[in-house]
């Protein structure tokens, strides 16, 4: 309690602001993943059945992301205008599930627009002979999320949904989801 009271006001209200921003940051933030889970999972209900697919969406840390990785082939989405590139707007996620069939990986920045498609995410100082896809994006995810801020939602082959943040699978979802 002394200490509160040797603390002026503005200082207070000044750290109170600080930390209701960084809240905000971060339920923000996790809406952004929530709708990556969503999208992730969409995309697995609409290949049911049919061929079997793998993604992998980043969240985050966009920037580090793009730093870290290269793209494959020519960015199909460079043509659209940023901010109509929000990951929540469902036309656009329309678009979107048509260009998973590419290979890569999609970098969704913290206000979940989708800044890149077709990456390749290379980890760092990592030699590895993977054959499997899923075990390359499994990987990938892993390192991404180990030297950045990002999350990774990862669609594999059989349908199971992971989410990985600093470089560890923090929760596997087994999705029956009604979209």
């Amino acid at each position: 309690m002394v200490l509160i009271d040797t603390v002026p006001i503005p200082v207070l209200l000044n750290q109170q602001q600080v930390l209701d921003r960084q809240t905000d940051e971060r339920c923000a933030l996790a809406r952004v993943v929530k709708d990556a889970i969503m999208f992730v999972a969409e995309v697995k209900e609409e290949i049911e059945g049919s061929e079997q697919m793998g993604v992998l969406v980043t969240v985050g840390d966009a920037d580090r992301v793009l730093d870290r990785s290269f793209p494959i082939e020519a960015d199909p989405l460079r043509d659209h205008p940023l901010a109509m590139r929000l990951l929540s707007r469902e036309v656009f996620r329309r678009t979107l599930k048509r260009l998973v069939h590419y290979r890569g990986a999609l970098v969704v920045d913290d206000q979940g627009r989708v800044v890149a498609s077709n990456r390749y995410l290379y980890p760092p100082d990592v030699q590895l002979d993977l054959h499997s896809d899923d075990a390359r994006r499994e990987v990938a995810a892993r390192s991404i999320t180990k030297i950045s801020k990002c999350h990774a939602v990862v669609l594999l082959k059989n349908g199971d949904i992971q989410v990985y943040r600093r470089g560890r699978l923090v929760e596997e979802l087994l999705l029956v989801v009604s979209v």
